[in-house]
């Protein structure tokens, strides 16, 4: 069991969950018992500290809560280089938690690229799903990034970057932007330039998303980014 990492009054009941040779890390909260929601976050590789942060203490007066970071990503086991993961492995982790927390049914809450896993599980174990939400999913990934970059590069022209919203035009007209199924080794530096503030519409919101982010060791970091590059080398 893992604990901290909360504000206060918050209560967390994190724990690893066997999946298939891994450990998934769940943060599970609420009564047992209550109508249970499963959040499957976004990125790849981001993780579902911040959606707990801000979302677990009051959801879970109702429902019972489970953020899972996805395998691969900050807590949870890392991926081995010769290890199988996609998002079909992805989903199937969604089953087998269901089934080591003896959930008999759940919802699912899907945010942007998480929507494309809750609806390969949803449609693959529809008779386990009461109900799909989905939260800015990201259904097609190149349209997605096409449409964003220019967004992007407005932000850095605004934060005084001109080179990088340059960079950010130009990748917007590449072809082959999405050749290998992920753009992230492209896009991955401009939205480091950015810190959190392509994450928001009011700028003024950027204290509040840093108290947000999760206080872990560099190396989970990095684990997530080896998740993402792991996802892209294996995208069908």
């Amino acid at each position: 069991m893992l604990g901290g990492m909360v504000a206060e009054g918050q209560e967390q009941a994190g724990q690893y969950i066997p999946v298939d040779g891994a450990r998934v890390f769940a943060d599970v909260r609420g009564r047992a018992g209550a109508p249970a929601l499963m959040y499957l976050h976004g990125g790849p590789g981001m993780g579902s500290h911040e959606f707990m942060h801000w979302q677990g203490e009051r959801l879970s007066r109702d429902l019972r809560v489970i953020g899972l970071d996805q395998r691969g990503v900050l807590r949870s086991d890392s991926v081995a280089d010769d290890d199988r993961l996609d998002e079909e492995l992805l989903a199937e982790d969604c089953e087998a938690v269901r089934e080591q927390l003896g959930l008999e049914t759940w919802s699912v809450l899907g945010h942007s690229f998480g929507g494309r896993i809750a609806l390969r599980y949803a449609s693959q174990h529809p008779d386990r799903v009461r109900s799909v939400i989905f939260e800015n999913p990201t259904w097609d990934v190149e349209a997605t990034e096409r449409f964003r970059l220019p967004v992007l590069a407005d932000m850095m022209d605004r934060l005084g970057q001109p080179g990088q919203a340059q960079l950010a035009r130009e990748l917007a007209g590449r072809p082959d932007l999405c050749a290998h199924g992920y753009p992230g080794e492209a896009i991955r530096p401009l939205l480091g330039a950015l810190g959190g503030h392509w994450f928001l519409a009011d700028q003024a919101n950027a204290p509040g998303m840093e108290e947000a982010g999760p206080d872990l060791p560099d190396e989970l970091f990095e684990r997530s980014e080896e998740h993402t590059s792991e996802l892209q080398s294996h995208h069908d």
